[in-house]
């Protein structure tokens, strides 16, 4: 293992300066750092106070989906406030879009009592085709390279194994009517040659796309501005006019890692709000005597900060690298 002493390349400077990164973090990042974090430290305790409430007399797989969705959220959300704290803002583009996939998919799980069952159970069953699908292109490859003959059996029992254990989940009593209405959609596809397995929302005459389904909580300008560009940034496409500035003599400049964007307090902003929308949504369906005490906290602790983020803005000088 190398040890921080050990590391013989030192970061170009110019490209990326860690220290100055962290003094940026310390002076201009520090209020919504911790402002997310109050959102973070509240959502940890709703979330296993919601765990120890789920029914014992529950549809098997339906609130511990819910539990791990919330704790998707929370945990994007720390992911974005380790970000944040090291002056690392650019990339949680790419977390936002995560974080609002699984906001969205928990609010349209829990929107409506009589049809959280059929649901939540199809998301469960997309997850559980999209892993035995992972095992079957191992299985598959291994049987196909030359190169993966040399897996060790064990290796390859556990992937048989999870490709049948994948399949028994399926074959749950449970998971008959959710299967069954799969498979049909899957066929009606197939007839109207529309490839790709269903997504798991569009079941039941459900939405048909991420974007229709956003719309459907009101996220639609959300969806077409920022989504969008999250997409774009995480599939490589995004950001270059970010990145590269013309100079003065008809230069290029580059801009270092870490640079600060004037989005920043924005995007700390939908983060927060994010991470409240689950905590509602969730503490509604499993804590709801703890409404009054949630609101309480908001318009005590948590209201006024967003407000004054919302008046912040970002004004720093951007270093640049000139070629």
């Amino acid at each position: 293992m190398i040890g921080k002493d050990d590391m013989m390349t030192e970061a170009t400077n110019t490209v990326l300066d860690r220290r100055a990164a962290q003094e940026r973090a310390n002076t201009h990042f520090r209020f919504p750092r911790d402002l997310l974090q109050e959102v973070i430290n509240y959502s940890t305790g709703m979330l296993g106070r919601c765990f120890s409430s789920i029914p014992t007399d529950a549809t098997p797989d339906v609130g511990v989906a819910h539990i791990f969705l919330f704790r998707q959220v929370i945990e994007l959300a720390d992911t974005i406030e380790v970000m944040l704290s090291r002056g690392c803002v650019s990339p949680i583009r790419v977390v936002l879009r995560s974080m609002f996939e699984s906001t969205v998919s928990l609010q349209y799980q829990l929107e409506s009592e009589d049809d959280i069952d059929r649901r939540t159970l199809s998301w469960v069953q997309a997850d559980i085709r999209q892993r035995r699908r992972a095992s079957e292109r191992i299985r598959d490859f291994e049987i196909s390279d030359e190169l993966t003959e040399k897996m060790p059996p064990e290796v390859q029992d556990d992937v048989l194994n999870h490709i049948d254990a994948m399949t028994v989940a399926l074959n749950k009593p449970h998971m008959r009517e959710v299967v069954e209405e799969y498979d049909r959609v899957r066929k009606q596809r197939r007839k109207w040659k529309q490839g790709g397995a269903p997504r798991w929302y569009s079941l039941f005459e459900g939405p048909r796309s991420f974007e229709l389904l956003a719309k459907r909580f009101h996220w639609s300008d959300l969806y077409d501005i920022s989504y969008r560009e999250w997409s774009a940034v995480l599939h490589g496409q995004g950001g270059v006019q970010e990145i590269f500035q013309s100079a003065e003599g008809g230069s290029t400049t580059l801009k270092g890692l870490r640079y600060p964007i004037d989005t920043i307090y924005f995007m700390v902003n939908l983060a927060a709000n994010f991470l409240l929308q689950a905590i509602i949504i969730i503490s509604n369906e499993y804590r709801p005597d703890e409404a009054n005490e949630r609101n309480a906290w908001y318009m005590t602790e948590i209201k006024p900060k967003l407000d004054k983020l919302g008046k912040m803005k970002l004004t720093i000088e951007r270093e640049t690298l000139e070629w």
